[in-house]
């Protein structure tokens, strides 16, 4: 409310909080994510867009392509590299999901800041164990922490990081 005050927006964004949430402490609990859950989100964002228009639909299909995409390289990355899975597909279709609701350039950004949280919590959680352990961090919980930051700040952040590098008069 405080970002969107009561317009198609708020019950849109709202929604998909909720929903974040779930997916986040059902991951913590269990390692996984639903399937379910990711479809009932992606049915919503894509009726309640269809309604209210809140994103432009080359933002939404750009979207979901890139936070999908990304994620399925590094999937196939840290795959290829540790000769394990190194990521679910669950986290590869939520952040499709995610794409939906935020478009390419905000999911990628949240994506980025997520990752970036995992980082430093997945080194914490290695230094008291000093062999360098693997360790286990459900992706969820960091990519909604990125989600919903880049959703509240992200517009502010792109434009201020582009006008570092690209002066306007």
């Amino acid at each position: 409310y405080w970002k969107f005050g009561l317009s198609p927006e708020f019950g849109f964004y709202l929604i998909f909080i909720y929903f974040l949430i779930v997916i986040s402490f059902v991951d913590l609990s269990t390692r996984l994510i639903y399937n379910r859950l990711l479809i009932y989100l992606f049915l919503f964002g894509i009726g309640y867009n269809l309604i209210f228009r809140i994103l432009p639909w080359q933002e939404v299909f750009l979207g979901i392509l890139a936070g999908g995409g990304s994620l399925f390289s590094f999937a196939l990355l840290g795959e290829f590299l540790f000769k394990k899975e190194s990521m679910g597909m669950g986290d590869v279709k939520l952040a499709a999901v995610l794409g939906l609701f935020l478009g390419w350039k905000l999911v990628l950004f949240a994506l980025f800041v997520g990752f970036f949280f995992a980082l430093l919590v997945g080194l914490y959680l290695m230094v008291p164990s000093r062999q360098g352990a693997p360790v286990y961090l459900p992706m969820a919980p960091f990519l909604t922490l990125g989600s919903i930051f880049f959703l509240y700040w992200g517009p502010s952040i792109i434009h201020w990081y582009w006008h570092l590098f690209v002066p306007m008069d």
